[in-house]
């Protein structure tokens, strides 16, 4: 393998290992509960990556508007993306208790 192919598979890697971050945690609590309060605490750690709040791609059966649901897996994977590198990556949603 030369040294332009080792480049290619390399970038190659990288951007799937980017587009297939996946959570290690959710925070899951209830209206009012502190989940806010958490991610944010846990997002000011350098080794830590939090998405961003109230996704709802596990929830589909919660009706409150296309806007706030990530209906696509790979659209969901996306938000973690940014994260790579970081050795955690979290969600937090409180309607998770619902």
């Amino acid at each position: 393998m030369n040294l332009r192919s080792w480049y290619r598979s390399e970038v190659k890697r990288k951007v799937r290992s980017a587009l297939q971050r996946k959570p290690d945690f959710f925070i899951v609590g209830a209206p009012k509960c502190g989940t806010t309060a958490m991610a944010e605490y846990l997002a000011r750690h350098p080794d830590v990556f939090m998405a961003r709040k109230e996704m709802h791609f596990f929830w589909r059966d919660l009706h409150y508007g296309p806007q706030i649901f990530r209906r696509q897996h790979a659209d969901y994977l996306k938000e973690f993306a940014a994260g790579n590198g970081r050795a955690r990556a979290g969600e937090a949603s409180v309607w998770s208790l619902y």
